[in-house]
């Protein structure tokens, strides 16, 4: 499978959430439904701010939401969600959708931590 089908691929599962309502979009609304319990994926563009980033992956691991960032910019994540504004970030927030995604074998970041007895 080439990049651009890869990334097709990734872009159709998240059109499908946003579709079903299963999606959470832009970092205020990713962080509220991250702090209700929500979040079962959470995709980050890659031309995010680095303070934008902090804020997301800060609360995703304190939630224990896992996390990728996507080879795409906030232009076209606002393209992808129908906004005309710049968005950073989507929070998918049901697991069909985030198995689609696993499926595709990308790198998917967990928040797990191990304790130390």
């Amino acid at each position: 499978m080439t990049t651009e089908m890869f990334t097709e691929k990734i872009k159709g599962a998240i059109g499908l959430s946003i579709k079903a309502g299963k999606c959470a979009i832009g970092t205020n609304a990713c962080l509220d439904k991250m702090r209700a319990g929500r979040g079962k994926l959470l995709v980050v563009a890659n031309d995010a701010s680095e303070n934008t980033k902090d804020k997301l992956l800060s609360t995703a691991k304190c939630y224990g939401v896992p996390y990728l960032f996507f080879d795409a910019g906030k232009a076209e994540f606002a393209k992808l969600a129908g906004k005309k504004s710049d968005t950073a970030s989507f929070l998918i927030t049901e697991d069909g959708f985030v198995k689609i995604i696993e499926k595709l074998g990308i790198e998917i970041h967990l928040t797990h931590t191990e304790v130390l007895n």
